[in-house]
């Protein structure tokens, strides 16, 4: 049965149009399909972030992981985790979920992105300049690359 991906699928695409409420009601037919389907839970939690509701993203993923201890996507959870940290200052544990999500499924640029500013938001500035520059080397999108450059060259400058 193909209809959690079928409902993934245009909600994704909702979702790059910037049409959020379409894209939530899509992902959420996607979860009603298979209540299994990491992916569709982790978007959702994500729009949640996006959108200033971190606790109902949260509520989100603790309920996904009840109904799923044993994901085999358990490094995309992770990383939905630790965005949904990050946005509640719950920096620490932000930190820990994505040094998982990177363990589980190194080279990510988005867990990279999120556990570097995760090292950052703890002072951590040698693993933070670390992962930054990890991050660098493996990110495509020119704008968010130039971001990073920025910040590699304040590290350097703070660590010296």
């Amino acid at each position: 049965n193909a209809v959690h991906i079928y409902c993934y699928n245009i909600a994704y695409a909702c979702e790059e149009r910037a049409n959020t409420e379409e894209a939530m009601a899509w992902y959420s037919e996607s979860i009603a399909a298979d209540s299994a389907f990491a992916p569709a839970y982790c978007a959702v939690a994500n729009l949640y972030v996006e959108n200033n509701r971190a606790n109902d993203a949260l509520r989100l993923l603790v309920r996904f992981d009840r109904l799923n201890p044993e994901t085999p996507d358990r490094w995309q959870v992770s990383r939905s985790y630790g965005k949904t940290h990050l946005a509640l200052k719950n920096y620490g544990r932000a930190k820990e979920m994505l040094e998982e999500s990177n363990r589980l499924h190194p080279n990510d640029p988005k867990t990279l992105f999120l556990l570097a500013l995760a090292y950052d938001s703890l002072k951590m500035d040698k693993e933070s300049l670390s992962t930054w520059r990890e991050y660098g080397s493996k990110e495509k999108d020119p704008a968010k690359l130039a971001g990073a450059l920025l910040r590699i060259k304040q590290l350097e400058k703070k660590i010296r």
